[in-house]
Formats: C-alpha cells, structure tokens, sequence
C-alpha cells in the first residue's frame, strides 16, 4: 500500500473550491491511483465506479486541463506538480528516485521532465536578475536574509522550497512543456491519417490557430478510426463513400465530429449476389396483382 503525501491546503484554493463534488472525489481518486510517476493510465469507467458517479469524461478532462498533460494519444495523463510535491528535485543517487526516474524514462518522459526543470531555473534565474536590478541594497539584502530563513524552516526531503517561487514563474515551462509533448501526438496522429497531408510545422500551426490542443487533440485518433472502419465496410460492399480529404480540410472544418451512418446498401452488379428465384417470383405476383401467374 502506497503511502503519499497530501496537501492539506487545497481545501483553500479557488480552483478546488469551485469544482462539483464528484470531481473533487475524482482528484484525490487520481492522486491515490496514478503510478509513483503521477501517470494515470485513463480509465473513466473504473474512475466513476469508485467515485460513485458516472464521470463525463470531457467535462472532467475541461475541469482538470491544467493539472495533468496527456499523452499516449491521450490513454494516459502525466499529473504535472506530482513529482515536485511528492519528492522534489529528483536525483539519480537517491535510491527512492530511481524508480521514479525509470519509470519516466519508460514513458519517454524524462527528458521533458528534465527540460522543465531547466526551463524554470532559467526562468527564476531571469526573474531575480530583473527584481535586483529594481532593488536597492538594503532591499536586496533584506530578500536575502528572508529567502535564507525561508531555506531553514523547509524539509529538504519533501523539496518544498520550489513552492516559494512565484506561482507565475513555472507556468511558462509548464505550457511549453504540454506544447511539446501535444506537438508530438499531434505528428502521430498525421502521420496516421490515411489522406494526403503537409510538413509537421504547417499543420500544427494551422491547428493551433484554430483549436485548443489539449481539448481536441484526443478526439482525432478516435474519430480517424471510425472513418477507416466506415470506408473499409463500403469497400467490402464496393458501395461508393467519400474519400479522405486534406488533412488541413478534415481539421478546419472539424471533420473528426463527424457521425458515420449505416454502410450503404451495394448496388446490383457491384457486388451483391443475386435475387432467388422466390424473390423474382414473389415481385412479379405482386406486379400482376398476386394472381399467382408464376405460381
């Protein structure tokens, strides 16, 4: 039985505070059952079965969007301050990181984890440049003795002096961090759609324009697996259906919404077999007003 840490203090927050009931169960559900990573392998069905509420999961994933990134083609989500809650900086000499780190590496999440971490040390590096620029002397050296204090009171085990920096000052590298790892679902799901298609850049640029990544991103697989399914029944029936358009086209006009119907009927001679002798027998009775005449 794993045993974690919690933070008290979410009670306190507005963005807690502001969700409904069940998603409040769902979140602490998230935080007892993703790895010792903080990746959730996504599984809605289980999640509403404990929580005792079935879960929409759009709604959920529009309520939590900004304290998870999804990967996997959005099987899986990565909870973003786990890790800097849970353990702090991880290090590869302390025996309890390892596994950590492992795990990341196989998820091919570390070196994003690694350029996170680096992203917000530059960025804390650039901010406290422009702040002593600002400040006199003895304000610099009063923010000195403070952060000095600060250090002494925190549990270097728990790495909570990261919770001292300005919230602002990761969201930066958080963002990129979730464009990257977008980005590169993003080429999967190009690279798989079966129409023809431009380089990586000009159509994840055209698709940043006009839709929110996060949000649709996990809907496009899905929605090209249906329209394979579609086009592979009428080819079976060699019943028409329309082909796979640009992918710049499927995507501007939200093509991935689109609800397949039943697979068209094939037409004679193209692949039907032919009526019986009963079924020709029985159409004509009836054109000649069911006098029985081939009876």
């Amino acid at each position: 039985m794993a045993k974690r840490f919690t933070d008290s203090d979410k009670w306190k927050k507005q963005w807690f505070r502001r969700l409904k009931p069940a998603h409040k169960c769902f979140w602490q559900y998230l935080l007892d059952n993703c790895n010792n990573a903080g990746i959730w392998d996504v599984d809605f069905e289980a999640a509403s079965f404990h929580v005792g509420e079935d879960l929409d999961a759009l709604e959920t994933m529009e309520a939590f969007r900004k304290q998870y990134i999804p990967f996997a083609l959005g099987k899986r989500w990565f909870l973003i301050d786990f890790i800097d809650f849970q353990y702090g900086d991880l290090r590869e000499s302390n025996h309890l990181h390892v596994s950590v780190i492992n795990t990341l590496k196989k998820h091919g999440l570390y070196e994003t984890y690694l350029a996170k971490k680096q992203a917000e040390a530059d960025l804390l590096h650039e901010k406290q440049s422009v702040l002593g620029d600002l400040k006199g002397p003895k304000n610099k050296k009063e923010e000195e003795c403070k952060e000095e204090e600060e250090e002494k009171d925190q549990d270097p085990d728990l790495g909570s002096g990261k919770e001292s920096i300005a919230s602002d000052v990761p969201a930066e590298s958080i963002r990129a961090t979730k464009l990257t790892l977008l980005k590169s679902e993003f080429e999967v799901i190009r690279k798989a759609y079966p129409g023809s298609r431009r380089g990586l850049d000009l159509e994840w640029d055209n698709f940043r324009k006009k839709f929110s990544p996060s949000e649709i991103i996990p809907l496009l697989m899905p929605a090209i697996d249906r329209g394979k399914a579609y086009r592979d029944g009428c080819a079976t029936v060699k019943a028409w259906c329309e082909g796979w358009p640009h992918f710049s086209t499927w995507i501007n006009q939200s093509r991935w919404t689109t609800e397949y119907g039943a697979i068209p009927a094939p037409k004679q001679g193209f692949g039907a077999p032919p009526p019986s002798r009963a079924d020709l027998e029985a159409t004509m009775n009836a054109a000649l007003g069911g006098q029985g005449v081939l009876s």
